[in-house]
């Protein structure tokens, strides 16, 4: 058991469990935290796209129905006519 526990027998033998010092409660509002998540620099809060996060590329109207490659070293959205026989 650690410092701040202690054990006491009670008359029906059950083991009881109580903390000498107090413990703080973990932080319920999220804004409130004093270490918030990153990723890449950029702190999690609401609705973040991963192209913000340097995660993603960055994608516009244009770019629907191409899929994610890889280009250069770099994830790029591309257009992939035909796969395996099927059209896209």
């Amino acid at each position: 058991m650690g410092s701040n526990t202690e054990v006491r027998f009670i008359p029906s033998g059950i083991h009881k469990l109580e903390l000498k010092n107090a413990v703080p409660v973990a932080e319920k509002n999220y804004n409130n935290l004093t270490n918030k998540p990153q990723i890449n620099g950029v702190e999690l809060t609401g609705n973040v796209q991963g192209s913000t996060l340097g995660i993603l590329p960055s994608v516009t109207e244009d770019d629907n129905g191409k899929f994610l490659c890889v280009q250069d070293g770099v994830w790029t959205a591309v257009s992939v006519p035909e796969a395996n026989g099927v059209s896209f």
